[in-house]
């Protein structure tokens, strides 16, 4: 038996979306199609980083745990107001 069809829009869903995979995989093209066909908002995670943290990683530094603290704090206040 086939389940039925149920259209995703957002009206009829709650809470958040949390997208996450490697760089360059596609993330914000999934994303950015999804949030334009539910008309849904977008928190794109990279604006959570503070300034020291992008720095170092577009210079191809791995984060510590430390430097995600904040990063992971910051997130996790956006999903619990989502």
């Amino acid at each position: 038996m086939e389940s039925p069809a149920v259209e995703m829009t957002a009206r009829n869903l709650s809470g958040a979306v949390l997208v996450m995979g490697s760089a360059r995989c596609g993330k914000s093209t999934l994303v950015a199609s999804c949030t334009q066909s539910l008309g849904a908002a977008l928190a794109e995670g990279d604006t959570f980083y503070r300034p020291a943290k992008l720095f170092k990683m577009l210079a191809c530094a791995v984060l510590t745990d430390a430097d995600s603290v904040s990063w992971l704090t910051a997130v996790a206040a956006q999903l619990r107001m989502s």
